[in-house]
């Protein structure tokens, strides 16, 4: 079933193709709504264990179709599914060159769909590309300014660069433990005694950086979001922006804990920069529409600064995800509430049981109560 609502928006987009251009948007929405409500099915069965698909793939590589749903991905998958829909409705004007257009809209859905369900680096990193192309393509061809050329080369030349240090780390990962599944790779390296290298580290977490982004490497962010067509810019802040993070945890959390406390300060500096970033802007106009978007995007590197907190001041060993799903799901929380509590992230326990329900509830209704003052909660 995970693969299902994964490929329905593929299935869709070839189906666009290949119909007259008047019915693009109708399967873009049954492409959708199938996905979305595979999702909600799955979620509404999820008992909290991991619920997987692995068939063996290329035997000789170790390199296995691996996708699973748990506690770190359950809401980000969801987020995604229900954004999908809304997304062709917003879109359901659009009259320059539909088929095109839906077709690139459906096929980011399984992109997203991909990444937030693949537990094996191979094809992960294949779905992870797979978002970003039609993203380039919907905003160079349907952007709304003179500057969506140059903002979509912008946006394709730093996460392409991000990528290849992303792919470039996990090979040597592989070399060093001859697995990419992110399910064994933590027991992996602890069993074999692996002695990761911290440029193994940083080249991964590059690709993630570039993501959220972090300074430097978020000059690309405040054009993209200016130029790309409204739905895009849903799908860019609403979902996108949230690859960078799920991987943190996801990859950068349980498999390089040591690495993470090492160079927890790095991230602290970093995004404490980038959040201050913004007071420096300045506008030309009253009401800048690149302004407004990129001041949005200041709160996830508030998310990275929570993060780094966390592995700080505390030993490597303490540091990992919660074991039980209810720990997992509360981890992840902020991903639904993303632009006004984006200090919740910090729900991320540094402890085997996890944080409680009750803890993230009490984290969320202080952060409603200040909605306009981004801030981490220390738990």
């Amino acid at each position: 079933m995970i693969t299902a609502l994964t490929l329905a928006p593929l299935v869709a987009a070839i189906l666009i193709l290949a119909m007259p251009a008047q019915r693009a948007r109708v399967v873009a929405m049954a492409g959708a709504l199938v996905s979305f409500a595979l999702t909600a099915w799955l979620l509404l069965q999820f008992d909290g264990k991991l619920a997987e698909v692995k068939v063996s793939w290329i035997e000789d590589l170790g390199i296995d179709y691996h996708v699973g749903l748990d506690g770190t991905n359950a809401l980000v998958l969801f987020l995604a599914a229900l954004l999908a829909p809304i997304v062709v409705w917003i879109s359901w004007g659009q009259s320059d060159r539909p088929k095109t257009y839906f077709a690139l809209l459906s096929l980011q859905f399984t992109g997203l769909f991909g990444t937030f369900t693949a537990l094996n680096f191979f094809h992960w990193f294949i779905y992870w590309e797979l978002a970003l192309v039609p993203a380039f393509f919907l905003i160079k061809l349907f952007g709304k300014s003179e500057d969506r050329h140059k903002a979509a080369i912008n946006f394709v030349l730093f996460t392409v660069l991000g990528s290849v240090a992303m792919l470039l780390g996990f090979l040597f990962l592989y070399q060093a433990t001859d697995s990419f599944n992110f399910i064994k790779l933590p027991g992996v390296i602890e069993e074999k005694n692996v002695k990761v290298s911290s440029l193994i580290f940083v080249a991964i977490l590059a690709g993630l950086w570039v993501k959220v982004p972090l300074a430097p490497l978020h000059i690309w962010q405040a054009p993209v979001y200016a130029a790309a067509p409204t739905p895009v810019v849903i799908l860019l802040t609403g979902v996108m922006s949230k690859m960078g993070v799920y991987g943190f945890l996801r990859l950068i959390v349980p498999i390089f804990p040591d690495q993470l406390s090492q160079h927890a300060d790095m991230l602290l500096g970093f995004a404490l920069l980038t959040i201050l970033w913004e007071p420096s802007l300045r506008c030309d106009r009253p009401i800048s529409k690149s302004c407004w978007r990129f001041r949005r995007s200041t709160t996830w590197p508030t998310v990275y600064w929570a993060l780094a907190r966390l592995a700080w001041p505390r030993p490597a060993s303490n540091l990992r995800m919660p074991t039980n799903w209810r720990g997992r799901v509360s981890s992840c929380r902020c991903l639904l509430t993303a632009s006004p509590l984006p200090g919740c992230f910090t729900s991320l326990a540094c402890s085997s049981n996890g944080p409680g329900i009750a803890t993230v509830t009490a984290l969320v209704d202080s952060a409603r109560s200040h909605p306009g003052s981004p801030r981490c909660f220390i738990s």
